[in-house]
């Protein structure tokens, strides 16, 4: 199902025929030369029908529309699915730059670095130090 990839390339509709696709348009416009974008026909005809304001497009952060179609945005903490309507968290932890001198936990939007037991996440909220590192107040004094 070619539509499944990118809606197709359309910029409006994609539907799946044998072995190929066509893309179509809302009532107004008309498929551009590259039979994949659409042209307002006469636009002062036409009101522009926003696509958003049923079920948000279908997309699951932002909508946004525009003459003749819309698009589905995510936040930049988050990755568009290939259907171009779903947004996906992006883990921090896969990523090779995290920092963490230890353990990476993903959360939503971010992530946190996590020490080994009987360690502490530094100021820097990257590396740890063992309980064992510290040093007593009694030997500060004598330094």
């Amino acid at each position: 199902d070619e539509c499944m990839i990118h809606n197709g390339n359309c910029q409006t509709h994609c539907s799946n025929t044998v072995g190929s696709f066509t893309c179509y348009c809302e009532t107004g416009f008309q498929l551009g030369q590259d039979n994949s974008s659409c042209e307002g026909i006469n636009i002062s005809l036409f009101a522009d029908y926003n696509e958003c304001d049923t079920s948000n497009g279908g997309c699951t952060h932002e909508c946004n529309n525009t003459m003749g179609s819309f698009l589905c945005g995510c936040p930049i903490t988050h990755y568009m699915d290939a259907n171009g309507k779903e947004c996906h968290d992006i883990d921090e932890c896969a990523l090779e730059d995290h920092g963490c001198e230890k353990n990476c936990s993903d959360t939503l939007g971010s992530f946190a670095c996590v020490c080994g037991e009987g360690e502490f996440l530094t100021l820097d909220g990257k590396n740890c130090f063992s309980e064992f590192n510290l040093i007593p107040m009694s030997e500060l004094s004598t330094r």
